[in-house]
């Protein structure tokens, strides 16, 4: 049934057709494959259950550890990832090719910072998988944070040449330029998308917080806009927006874009309004373009200050 994409249906038989005691570890993890793949949103909790009985049952099982540590990567419960990714390296035989549990583990240690583990994860992946574009765009991002821009100049464009149909290849390589702030090359890149096509909101977006660190507030607004008319629901758009409106004083807003963007990476989790200034900079204290902005507006401010009577 699922192989002919009847995946709820498929979940619904194993229920039908096996009762408790006889639930074991095997069923329990198909049937949240099953929920997964019929709709990650809506089933989250579901199937989060399904695997956690599964991992109850057989601890030891490499392919439970794997899912369970890419299913809290999806919930950003990093925390979670690692722990279930790094059991399942220790798990890990070439048996179970081509499956491997590095490249997501790599990716949950460069989302907390830990880029010299991040790296050698990574670089096991890629001994593993060398025909995977995103260990090579993410090889790039790891070592821009270790070295610079060269490799992630270097890895971006291998990667590119791997996959050159993956979209967000180019998204990372953009906000990763605009992090390090080579403003410059940023825009020079997004609008090299934007002559292909004048529809790419994402490079709306980045170009909109350009000009907002630049001090250009009101024409950052203008793109921001423009990308939220394209898409109503980009990541990136809520997050600079949170910021343009937070900056503005304008807090109720700026609390209602923080929902809408953690909605968007946390999309199975219950995300409540900030109830102060406190709580809405503490979670984006170690944002480095939050950072930018912030050091924008206190220069702004200042120079406001020293020119006031």
């Amino acid at each position: 049934m699922s192989q002919e994409g009847r995946h709820s249906e498929a979940a619904k038989y194993l229920e039908s057709e096996i009762k408790e005691p006889k639930r074991d570890a095997k069923y329990y993890y198909y049937h949240g494959v099953y929920l997964v793949r019929d709709d990650p949103i809506y089933n989250v909790k579901r199937f989060l259950a399904d695997f956690q009985k599964a991992y109850e049952l057989e601890p030891d099982n490499y392919r439970i550890n794997v899912i369970l540590g890419d299913s809290y990567s999806l919930t950003d419960d990093v925390e979670n990832s690692i722990f279930y990714l790094e059991k399942a390296v220790e798990l890990y035989s070439e048996t179970f090719k081509p499956s491997n549990p590095y490249g997501g583990l790599a990716a949950s240690y460069y989302r907390v910072g830990e880029y010299e583990k991040a790296y050698e994860v990574n670089e096991k992946a890629i001994e593993l998988s060398p025909d995977n574009a995103w260990y090579y765009n993410r090889k790039g991002l790891i070592l821009s944070q270790l070295e610079g821009l060269e490799p992630l100049m270097e890895y971006y464009q291998k990667a590119v040449e791997m996959d050159p149909d993956e979209i967000e290849f180019p998204k990372y390589y953009g906000n990763r330029l605009i992090e390090m702030e080579y403003d410059e090359m940023a825009i020079e890149h997004f609008n090299s998308f934007l002559a292909k096509d004048e529809n790419a909101s994402w490079c709306y977006a980045d170009l909109g917080y350009i000009k907002m660190v630049q001090g250009d507030w009101e024409g950052g607004k203008e793109l921001l806009d423009k990308a939220e008319s394209i898409i109503s629901n980009d990541t990136l758009t809520h997050m600079y927006m949170a910021f343009y409106e937070y900056f503005h004083g304008k807090l109720s807003r700026a609390y209602d874009y923080y929902v809408k963007y953690r909605l968007s990476l946390e999309k199975y989790t219950l995300i409540y309004r900030p109830k102060s200034v406190e709580e809405f900079e503490k979670f984006f204290a170690k944002q480095v373009l939050f950072q930018r902005l912030q050091k924008e507006n206190a220069k702004q401010e200042a120079a406001s200050y020293s020119t006031s009577p």
